[in-house]
């Protein structure tokens, strides 16, 4: 069995949608590792409505709060 190839995705926008659509159908080749977006509020309404892991900064891991809502 190969491994997963890992994405991130950086933007949280209007693309965003089709985007998630397209790579959940790829569930068994793609891991969605990491999503970024500068906005807080962005940010904030993407983790009330989904459970993938966040990125605060887009070096570093989502906080703990962010984290908390998976």
């Amino acid at each position: 069995m190969t491994s997963k190839h890992r994405v991130a995705i950086v933007g949280l926008g209007m693309a965003l949608a089709p985007h998630l659509r397209g790579l959940e159908g790829l569930d068994r080749r793609v891991a969605l590792a990491a999503r970024y977006t500068p906005s807080p509020a962005q940010r904030a309404a993407f983790a009330d409505r989904h459970p993938w892991p966040l990125a605060d900064d887009h070096l570093g891991p989502a906080s703990a709060a962010a984290s908390s809502r998976q």
